[in-house]
């Protein structure tokens, strides 16, 4: 049975290492290869990365710096506030 359906898929990558086809982290190959199987099959794929990533057939969306630390600023914040909860 073939199905001929496509979806918008949205891959968040590592913001320390750009994807590209040489890339040598597990992270970002797997995300790299994903992102490139997703997009052959047909899908409209978005790769969260680096401004340095670069893949054929998937949309780089470039992250950058200071949205990098916005994340890691709201990740630690976030898991302050869950400690000192499970703490009081």
């Amino acid at each position: 049975m073939k199905y001929n359906f496509f979806m918008k898929i949205g891959i968040l990558a590592t913001l320390s290492k750009p994807v590209t086809v040489f890339s040598t982290g597990g992270t970002e190959v797997f995300c790299g290869l994903l992102s490139q199987v997703l997009a052959k099959l047909g899908h409209e794929v978005y790769l969260f990365a680096t401004p340095e990533s670069k893949l054929d057939g998937v949309t780089v969306v470039p992250v950058a710096e200071k949205t990098r630390s916005s994340i890691r600023q709201v990740y630690m914040e976030t898991n302050k506030s869950d400690l000192s909860a499970k703490f009081q």
